[in-house]
């Protein structure tokens, strides 16, 4: 069984590769990683390998995994080292590199920093409560926009009305804690966190495009953390890049509400004639046939797949 789904992953590549230019032409990428444990990088025990994930935005809405048997920032700086858009991380140093003048623009995360506060509310709740309500009025005026249905422009329009100003009297309370609170407390980290990111926490006020938080992607994330405790471990470097492959269809068919067992069952079919075409009819035929089977292309044209449908 194993051997299928490393063949079967064989045959997704092309697909996934597709997905992966798709995702880099986005104007805004999230990205997000989590652990998988994996047999034979060392001896005699499990190593943490890593899944990194990469999201492109509302016109290349793709969720593409790479594996990586290690989570070195060498990784994610060479998946998007020609990208020049929004980068929405954590702030994982691992993608410093790709920031600053000519690279990629650097956009914090408003749930990891609110999760900070969260997490130390029991040291210095009055506070901790404080900079939490506050930051869910930049959550409202979110919501607000998402029920209005506006569009990027209008979003951003709504934003320097009302989330600019809010952004001000939030970092207000935070200046005027900075030097209350010990170095090594988590309420002085949850503070540094965002004060030293100040313009990455601002950033998203640039383009309607992007979103307040990185969720998007965490999401995407729950498929691996909560497979992980079914599986365990890939069993080597191999299984892990195909695991990443199957993620990257799974994933970004359920983006698309596309049913999978439907979808994958026509990819294995259609991708195996694609594997068995000649050079020459691949350059004619292979990137058409490769584009009707991207999720979002695939159920426009099998509309009575869509998950919506089928509940």
């Amino acid at each position: 069984m194993c051997g299928w789904m490393l063949g079967c992953a064989e045959l997704l590549t092309p697909l996934t590769e597709l997905m992966k230019r798709e995702v880099l032409l986005s104007t805004v990428i999230q990205s997000d990683d989590t652990t998988v444990p994996t047999l034979g990088l060392v001896k005699g025990r499990a190593k943490d390998a890593q899944f990194f994930c990469y999201l492109g935005d509302s016109a290349h809405r793709y969720a593409v995994f790479e594996y990586a048997i290690s989570r070195q920032g060498k990784w994610p700086q060479a998946w998007l080292k020609d990208f020049k858009g929004y980068l929405q991380t954590d702030a994982y140093a691992g993608y410093t590199a790709l920031h600053g003048p000519g690279g990629a623009r650097e956009v914090g995360c408003w749930a990891h920093a609110r999760r900070g506060f969260f997490d130390a509310k029991d040291l210095a709740p009055g506070f901790c409560l404080d900079v939490l309500r506050e930051i869910a009025k930049l959550y409202a005026v979110e919501s607000d926009a998402t029920k209005r249905g506006l569009s990027p422009g209008d979003r951003k329009a709504s934003r320097e009305e009302s989330s600019r100003p809010q952004l001000e009297v939030i970092f207000a309370l935070l200046e005027s804690h900075h030097g209350k609170h010990l170095p090594k407390s988590p309420v002085y980290g949850a503070i540094e966190y965002v004060l030293k990111r100040r313009e990455a926490f601002t950033r998203y006020l640039d383009d309607g495009l992007i979103d307040i938080d990185n969720n998007g992607c965490d999401r995407c994330m729950r498929n691996p953390a909560l497979g992980r405790k079914n599986w365990l471990f890939a069993g080597s470097a191999a299984g892990g890049r195909a695991a990443a492959a199957w993620l990257s269809v799974i994933q970004s068919a359920r983006l698309h509400e596309v049913e999978p067992f439907a979808y994958v069952s026509d990819l294995l079919t259609r991708l195996t004639k694609y594997r068995d075409m000649t050079p020459e009819r691949r350059a004619t035929d292979g990137e058409r046939l490769l584009r009707e089977l991207l999720p979002d292309a695939w159920v426009k044209s099998n509309p009575e797949k869509r998950l919506a449908l089928a509940r």
